[in-house]
């Protein structure tokens, strides 16, 4: 099976592979041999090309190579070990990457560079936290450890659980108030939906309890993105089988 490599290529204003670039226009490299996928490019003010992806190394990991203008791998460039390139695995999980951005000084001097993408952490056989990573390096591929920690910076979207359960109790009460006001569905039915809405309103304030996805009351955890919905679409299944049972008579109770 052929091995996915990061490739790079360069075109001339013509739009024809540019013969002056790597070999006959292209660029390319691998890390380790295993599989890898480019996601975005920089150029810094001498012409020397980042190229920004994933390796799958025994996991998915954040990978930075470096070319120089005429295409050959920069072996000043990353790790010792292996020249030109460099990984970078938050918590042995599954990382994607997906920007990158110049870092620059007073004078408007590059210094360095931020990459950023998704990072995961596993808390159990079938759950993960998620948490959008970023990490600063210097200009030689070297972790910047004044920035976050040692080079690195996951955080997380606490408010996530939150606006998922205030946007469902907005759904629930709303559907309630017309279910027995209008009397196109049983009564019982327009209460258990108000009901619902009261029990995501407890859920609330998830997001002041942290983002740990085996907690019950976390941001993430599996009673916010797991019990709640499931309560909610056991309610909409019971509303399709009483509209397909009885889909135009009025009840009333």
């Amino acid at each position: 099976m052929a091995r996915a490599t990061f490739t790079v290529a360069r075109l001339t204003s013509s739009g024809v592979a540019d013969s002056t670039f790597g070999s006959s226009g292209t660029a390319t490299t691998t890390f380790c041999g295993s599989r890898s996928r480019i996601f975005g490019l920089s150029v810094d003010a001498v012409g020397n090309i980042l190229a920004l992806g994933w390796n799958n190394l025994a996991n998915l990991v954040f990978a930075v190579a470096r070319f120089s203008s005429s295409g050959a791998l920069d072996s000043t460039f990353g790790d010792p070990s292996t020249p030109g390139r460099t990984v970078l695995d938050f918590y042995g999980s599954t990382n994607y990457v997906t920007a990158i951005q110049p870092v620059l000084d007073s004078l408007g001097n590059q210094t360095g560079f931020i990459v950023a993408g998704l990072v995961a952490q596993s808390t159990g056989a079938f759950t993960s936290n998620q948490y959008w990573g970023l990490a600063r390096y210097y200009n030689n591929g070297t972790l910047d450890t004044t920035f976050g920690t040692n080079g690195a910076a996951p955080g997380q979207f606490l408010l996530f659980g939150s606006i998922g359960r205030a946007m469902t109790t907005l759904f629930l009460s709303s559907s309630g108030i017309a279910i027995l006001r209008g009397r196109l569905m049983p009564s019982w039915f327009g209460r258990l939906a108000l009901v619902l809405a009261l029990v995501n309103v407890a859920f609330l304030p998830t997001m002041f309890f942290g983002s740990d996805a085996a907690q019950f009351y976390s941001a993430v955890g599996w009673g916010t993105t797991a019990t709640i919905p499931a309560l909610v679409v056991c309610w909409i299944l019971v509303a399709s089988i009483i509209l397909v049972k009885d889909p135009t008579r009025r009840l009333t109770q």
